[in-house]
């Protein structure tokens, strides 16, 4: 009897490409002031998620950035308009 592995496990065995391997990590801690409302606003939304609210906002401030970054290269190479993509700023 012969045994042979599916592709599909071959496919899961071949090393991450540079896209899928995750990025070495650098964090530093950072000290900020956030309104309290806001912050318990954040402590409810991570409680729902079920996770630190810390982790919660790192990921929005991801997010969002990655939003930005993606809106500012879109107006750069003209694929939309500057006015379009405007950078918000929150008060």
């Amino acid at each position: 009897m012969t045994h042979r592995l599916s592709d599909r496990l071959l496919d899961g065995l071949r090393p991450p490409t540079d896209e899928e391997a995750p990025r070495p990590r650098r964090s530093r801690a950072v000290s900020l002031r956030i309104d309290e409302g806001l912050l318990e606003r954040l402590q409810v939304l991570a409680a729902q998620a079920q996770r630190p609210y810390q982790s919660l906002l790192k990921q929005f401030l991801i997010e969002r950035v990655e939003l930005e970054e993606n809106k500012a290269q879109a107006a750069a190479c003209g694929c939309i308009s500057p006015r379009s993509a405007p950078i918000t700023t929150m008060a």
